[in-house]
């Protein structure tokens, strides 16, 4: 993919509509945590949450550091109990070692497009559901899917458990062989309605790779509700535990909606 194609594929993402029409509901979003919520969007809504994520970390002699420039979500509500879904993300690597005039930008490409649905299977339980297409030949993974389960469990009035369950699979080239490779997580989100424009949570969530290896991490954050129809947010997050390398990441939010 070429720099015209990457750039037009950013103007995309950051285009924002202002002809927005009012709801009376407030704009609610999958973000900022690991977890998804367990509610499908409002029928006739086209909701956009985008994301600029930085992950990073140490393997001696170098440093790595993987940027999502951005990765974007568009939501559209098809039905009171079902949503569709297509996602994208741009990212690009950088190793840097110990000398810090020299750099090394290791690759960048799109990953898959995200093409799915959110059925609302009981009040406080959806299923989600991707297909995930490669569109960039830089990408070593190939055909996949994504399926989740998202449940909603209320504590008080202001604060409230999402729990998810996220299988994900791909085949990932390797020379000329396509390898499968399977990955599973569940979710733990603990969040709370501080004002009727601000949410606070915290969360654990729990990775197995492939069974060859597992990470325990924690992540925080806040989402804070400028409009009815727009929302930013920001979250950082660690490894806890892990039998790879511990890695961090820190991730700055804007997610916006409107009726077409």
């Amino acid at each position: 993919m070429n720099q015209f194609q990457h750039h037009i594929y950013l103007s995309v993402c950051l285009l924002i509509s202002f002809q927005i029409k009012t709801s009376n509901a407030q704009i609610t979003t999958d973000r900022p945590s690991q977890s998804d919520n367990s509610y499908v969007l409002e029928t006739g809504y086209f909701q956009f949450e985008n994301a600029f994520n930085a992950n990073f970390y140490e393997s001696a002699p170098n440093t790595h550091y993987q940027f999502s420039l951005p990765a974007t979500s568009i939501r559209y509500g098809l039905h009171p109990k079902a949503e569709l879904r297509l996602g994208a993300e741009y990212t690009q690597y950088l190793s840097v070692d110990n000398n810090p005039n020299t750099y090394n930008i290791n690759n960048s490409y799109i990953q898959h497009l995200q093409l799915g649905t959110k059925i609302q299977l009981l009040k406080r339980v959806a299923w989600i559901s991707h297909i995930l297409i490669p569109v960039d030949n830089n990408n070593a993974e190939r055909l996949g899917q994504l399926h989740k389960v998202s449940a909603t469990f209320p504590l008080t009035k202001k604060t409230s458990i999402t729990s998810n369950l996220i299988y994900r699979r791909v085949n990932t080239r390797v020379f000329n062989d396509l390898i499968p490779n399977s990955s599973y997580m569940g979710t733990l989100n603990i969040w709370s309605q501080i004002t009727p424009k601000l949410m606070v949570f915290s969360e654990p969530y729990v990775l197995f790779y492939n069974n060859n290896y597992h990470s325990l991490n924690f992540n925080a954050g806040f989402a804070y509700v400028l409009h009815e129809n727009h929302q930013i947010d920001l979250s950082a997050g660690t490894s806890v535990h892990t039998s790879f390398v511990p890695q961090s990441f820190v991730a700055l939010g804007y997610s916006f909606r409107f009726k077409k």
